[in-house]
């Protein structure tokens, strides 16, 4: 074989492969209809997904990924269908939109073609927080599923490949909700808010890091999006503690914040390599010395609180 043949060969099994990013799934094939569309899904956080069977729906299912999302969706077949998940993640205006506009199929792949809207300038709409999702049924495949957002490849999703949920736990390790005595439905509804908040923190700084890439630099709203992510697990908390242990949280956080600032000087001093033992050694008691009146404090803070029980957590859906 020529050096030129092979060459071709190669580039045409890495075409088939990966269907080419510049790849549009218009050039072969056909289109798959869309057989269900469900508006009553919403996804907290941005995601472009494939299911195909009831356990991966549960995987993306409760307070966590889908809120009010029923155990199955209504009609859905798994032997038969799967499902194709687009979702924007946190957004703070009612103008934003996402759709699954089309799926086209070719030989190696499924190409799903999503149109996802932002509001111009001064577009008419409630300033409000929104998670622009949209959910459709289309018959099963086992292909590759490519996700191209306004003409771009953002996602490819393999058969097969698994959802994962990340194991996080926040309350046990917190230093001021871990004094609640936090259980049952109030903690697990604040740990589900908790890796909402991590995952769309996630998913803001992968999107920030693409505009940075592409040559833009919207500060503003990355700014804008951070601060309604952790305003939207603040209103968990407070809507857990209730009005009363919501504002000792503060106190106990303005307790902590004050911690953190007079114990970095102290830690950057011990972890430098020019840091003698004996500055190591003057360091690490003063850490020590802050810590214990951290702990004080924080005892004092909870002492007066009154003993009253947690807030019952709502219901899902509310």
């Amino acid at each position: 074989m020529k050096r030129w043949d092979f060459i071709s060969l190669v580039l045409a099994v890495i075409s088939a492969d990966i269907g080419l990013a510049s790849g549009t799934g218009d050039d072969a094939g056909g289109e798959r209809p869309v057989l269900m569309r469900f508006t009553d899904l919403r996804s907290q956080v941005r995601n472009l997904d494939v299911i195909r069977s009831r356990r991966e729906f549960e995987k993306l299912s409760g307070p966590d990924m889908l809120a009010g999302a029923p155990p199955v969706p209504e009609g859905v077949d798994w032997r038969r269908h799967m499902l194709l998940l687009a979702a924007s993640g946190l957004r703070t205006h009612s103008a934003y939109r996402i759709r699954i506009e089309r799926v086209t199929e070719t030989d190696a792949s499924l190409w799903v073609h999503v149109k996802e809207t932002e509001p111009a300038a001064g577009a008419a709409g409630a300033r409000v927080l929104t998670y622009p999702t949209d959910v459709v049924a289309v018959a099963r495949s086992e292909k590759p599923v490519r996700f191209l957002v306004n003409g771009r490849l953002e996602r490819v999703v393999k058969p097969h490949q698994a959802t994962s949920r990340p194991a996080v736990s926040l309350v046990p390790r917190d230093p001021v909700l871990s004094r609640f005595g936090l259980a049952g439905a109030a903690l697990d509804r604040i740990e589900a808010a908790y890796l909402v908040f991590l995952r769309t923190r996630q998913s803001i700084t992968e999107w920030y890091a693409a505009e940075r890439k592409a040559g833009r630099n919207p500060a503003q709203e990355y700014a804008k999006r951070r601060r309604a992510n952790g305003l939207a697990f603040e209103g968990v908390v407070r809507d857990v503690l209730g009005e009363e242990r919501y504002a000792v949280h503060k106190r106990g956080r303005a307790i902590e914040a004050d911690w953190k600032r007079r114990r970095a000087p102290l830690r950057r001093l011990y972890r430098s390599a020019t840091t003698t033992e004996a500055e190591k050694r003057a360091a690490r008691e003063q850490i020590l010395a802050l810590d214990r009146t951290f702990d004080a404090d924080l005892d004092r803070l909870f002492s007066r609180l009154a003993t009253t029980k947690p807030a019952a957590a709502p219901k899902p859906g509310r």
